[in-house]
């Protein structure tokens, strides 16, 4: 028994020893993999140092037809062509067939469902796949998670190039990926010939076949978020309890056009004028203009309007989470045309602004000139705006704020532009380190907005007259405070009419 007891604590001890020894060569590889690391860095230094390094990677692995998001020419939809239908009962008759045992387990999936050509019940079925049946009667395929009416009225695309059928890929929040997989196509060879005649060999990343993006959302659906974000209606009559119309627009000047916060601006009244009023007051004074504003800047704009359209997208915060800013910029009358706000940075916003756009034409433009980024949601809005408003539209694009060869000079200098125009909005915006809501973000933006195409000075001259205030005197003569009340009561007077 003695011996029995030794042996058994030989064989724990023995079995403890060799799993720490396990454990530490586990660790003794970490390390060594570690070493290597270290090694290769302090080798690729030292190579650096002496001028001998060179790198090996190839120059496809950059190519530019990879990097840049393109989009291609729409596909063909074309309707399935249904196969006749067939009764289950008349191939019984003609044939020996034995029923199926599939159905007799208790997990064969959908019992109730028939076969999609010869209406044949669970008897005749088994699983052909993960998720397909197959009927031993006519041989047909189907989804067993799919009711019958949905495998009506289905239509497939085609590839524009070969006419073969787009296979599925992926779906995305907003659309669903369809790409060409025919060898042949000539798209695909085309691409194929051209990366190797650049860069003389293909790279497994390079895009090279036919992809099409079947868009979920319609232009209804994007009319409803254009709908949510409009302003409010202004009001025709300002009763002032404490104060006056000449205080409102004194209040507007501090806030606006010496980006003043609200408190800074209660002081300043109280300092310069010992009016005493609250930093409410100014908020609520504040709405109340920027609604009036929204007038001019969103449904009767004096201005003119070019077709060469600038695009870009700044952040800001509401509630401490990010909320995004869409501008669209007039790059020949140099002018913020309109905005829009959203929560997220995607293709439903890029549309929902670029259809606030076409609201601001008084007659429907002829062609559209879209400069903007490289970021994907620019194209796929585009081509949702061209295809249901029926407008041709050319959109350039550059990428990053360094110019590259080979890209187009006036979008780039229009990118840089529009840059200059979010720094400008950030100056303003910095004050308020963020909004309670997003209505809060609209009045501030549209003050801005309005601030930025009348009553800023550029080079020492005001960027545009205010000729559209049908004054007796010269309204660009005044001071801005009296100016914002000639705006005030011009817009007062149109409302009423």
């Amino acid at each position: 028994m003695k011996i029995i007891q030794y042996l058994t604590k030989f064989i724990q001890l023995f079995i403890t020893y060799i799993s720490s020894l396990h454990d530490e060569i586990d660790s003794l590889k970490t390390e060594n993999k570690t070493l290597k690391r270290k090694i290769t860095s302090l080798k690729k230094q030292n190579k650096y140092l002496k001028g001998d390094f060179s790198d090996n990677t190839p120059e496809t692995s950059r190519t530019p037809l990879y990097e840049y998001f393109k989009l291609d020419k729409e596909a063909i939809l074309s309707p399935i062509v249904s196969m006749p239908p067939l009764d289950f009962k008349q191939i019984l008759q003609n044939g020996n067939f034995k029923p199926s045992k599939a159905h007799l387990k208790p997990n064969f999936p959908n019992k109730n469902q028939t076969c999609t050509r010869c209406n044949s019940t669970c008897e005749w079925h088994y699983i052909h796949s993960k998720t397909q049946k197959r009927c031993k009667l006519c041989l047909k395929t189907f989804v067993f998670n799919r009711v019958n009416n949905e495998f009506k009225n289905i239509s497939i695309y085609r590839c524009p190039y070969c006419n073969k059928k787009l296979s599925f890929r992926v779906s995305r929040s907003a659309f669903d990926v369809y790409v060409c997989k025919n060898k042949l196509c000539s798209y695909r060879t085309n691409k194929v010939n051209n990366i190797i005649n650049n860069n003389s060999s293909l790279n497994k990343r390079d895009k090279i076949s036919y992809i099409y993006r079947d868009l979920k959302i319609s232009i209804d659906d994007v009319f409803k978020f254009l709908k949510d974000s409009k302003m409010p209606q202004p009001k025709r009559n300002f009763i002032f309890r404490n104060f006056n119309s000449k205080i409102f627009s004194l209040v507007i000047a501090f806030k606006v056009n010496l980006k003043l916060s609200n408190r800074d601006t209660a002081s300043a009244m109280k300092d310069f004028y010992n009016i005493d009023i609250s930093h409410t007051t100014i908020n609520t004074y504040c709405n109340m203009a920027a609604s009036l504003v929204n007038y001019l800047n969103y449904n009767n704009k004096p201005e003119n309007i070019s077709n060469h359209i600038v695009a870009d997208e700044t952040y800001i915060k509401v509630k401490g989470k990010k909320h995004y800013v869409w501008i669209l910029y007039d790059d020949i009358y140099k002018n913020v045309i309109t905005y829009h706000i959203s929560n997220k940075r995607d293709f439903i916003a890029c549309a929902t602004v670029f259809l606030k756009l076409l609201e601001c034409y008084k007659y429907k433009p002829d062609s559209l000139h879209v400069m903007s980024d490289m970021f994907t949601a620019y194209p796929m809005a585009l081509q949702l705006i061209q295809k249901e408003k029926d407008i041709p539209i050319k959109h350039t694009a550059v990428k990053g704020l360094i110019p590259l060869e080979g890209e187009d000079k006036r979008t780039r200098n229009a990118k840089q532009k529009i840059e200059r125009v979010n720094r400008v909005f950030k100056e303003s915006y910095r004050i308020t380190t963020g909004y309670y809501n997003i209505q809060g973000a609209r009045y501030s933006f549209e003050l801005w907005m309005f601030y930025y195409n009348y009553m800023r000075r550029e080079n020492g001259v005001f960027k545009n007259k205010l000729h559209f205030v049908k004054a007796k005197f010269n309204i660009d003569n005044l001071l801005i405070p009296d100016k914002w009340a000639y705006v005030f009561n011009y817009i007062k007077f149109q409302l009423s009419t």
